[in-house]
């Protein structure tokens, strides 16, 4: 994940910032001065704090320490505020690097679960990201090795703003 380092919009991945670039200006692949020469920064993801009952976690604002920006983490008692966890296909698919999204893409040509996960997004109005089938088919994705266990906890994981909607 990555923060405008302007705005401190936060969370934007890979897609986003070759969106708001000049696409044949970029490289395949984003290399961190790459991203940040163009204003954004690397997030570097913490472990998550251990809660008590009747405490949720919540994701703060990312936080500039000694030059890296840091993943922050909110312990709140009581019930926990109500998320809604879909998005669009569209936004799913975008929380793939280009890399990873087009790895999935080739080698769902040659793989009948893949293609019908593909297609079963295509298909649908919102991706559930707390869905046990849309967790499974990334499990599936992390055991072809075309997305590794961190990754597929980030694109689960990082809760919907506004724009995946």
């Amino acid at each position: 994940m990555y923060i405008d380092t302007q705005t401190h919009e936060y969370p934007l991945f890979e897609n986003d910032i070759r969106e708001r670039a000049s696409p044949s200006t970029l490289p395949s692949v984003l290399e961190p001065a790459d991203v940040l020469a163009l204003g954004y920064a690397p997030v570097l993801t913490t472990e998550r704090p251990t809660v008590e009952p009747g405490q949720t976690l919540q994701e703060g604002p990312p936080v500039l320490a000694e030059g890296q920006w840091s993943q922050t983490w909110v312990v709140v008692t009581g019930p926990a505020p109500a998320l809604d966890w879909r998005i669009t296909p569209y936004a799913f698919l975008t929380r793939f690097a280009d890399a990873e999204r087009l790895a999935v893409r080739s080698q769902g040509k040659n793989d009948i679960v893949i293609e019908d996960f593909l297609a079963l997004v295509g298909l649908t109005r919102f991706v559930d990201l707390q869905a046990v089938a849309v967790g499974n088919a990334l499990d599936y994705l992390v055991g072809k090795g075309l997305i590794t266990l961190q990754r597929r906890t980030q694109i689960l994981s990082t809760p919907p703003v506004a724009a995946e909607r």
